[in-house]
């Protein structure tokens, strides 16, 4: 019988069988950090939405609860700062489960502040920068519209908000010029 002189950690076998083992636990730590959480969050949204969103700060912890530092929904036909029509700080989402991409509901909302932003066009009376925050199909001869089943209801997790700011201005261009402020 042959002996195998090499040490524990430098047989092929036992470190292909290390990496099997750590890999779930690694793939874990780098889906919950920022950099990876925050363009999965946007695409989530964007898809539930139907408007631009960015996130900035988002860390999930492991008792379900995902905290966003700075949530924004986007116009995405109005440039500049009036383009940021809702701005939320300090969001905490609640979820169901631990881990919160295996069909896990949301329990709750905390927000700190939402800063809403409304603005007119100073060139084109009637025209607002939330006229163009969400995506709206248009019937044309080519479009086919799909008509749903429209009788279940929508229950929406309870939301508690601390804070609403409301800018009220006028975008001229890309420059956002504010009238006044109501917290």
């Amino acid at each position: 019988m042959e002996m195998n002189n090499k040490p524990f950690w430098q047989r092929r076998r036992n470190q292909i069988f290390i990496a099997i083992v750590l890999l779930p636990f690694v793939l874990l730590f780098v889906v919950t950090r920022s950099f990876v959480l925050a363009p999965i969050l946007e695409s989530i949204l964007y898809g539930e939405l139907g408007t631009k969103v960015t996130v900035h700060g988002a860390s999930l912890d492991w008792d379900g609860v995902l905290a966003i530092d700075e949530l924004v929904l986007v116009a995405e036909d109005v440039q500049g700062p009036a383009s940021n029509i809702v701005t939320m700080h300090n969001a905490k989402i609640e979820c169901s489960s631990s881990f919160m991409f295996l069909d896990s509901s949301i329990e709750g909302i905390e927000v700190d502040s939402i800063t809403l932003r409304l603005a007119e066009s100073s060139t084109t009376a009637g025209e607002f920068n939330f006229s163009s925050l969400f995506a709206t199909s248009s019937g044309g001869e080519g479009a086919s519209t799909v008509e749903g089943d429209m009788t279940g209801t929508v229950t929406f997790p309870p939301v508690v908000v601390d804070e609403l700011i409301v800018e009220t201005g006028y975008m001229e261009g890309g420059t956002w010029n504010e009238d006044s402020t109501v917290v």
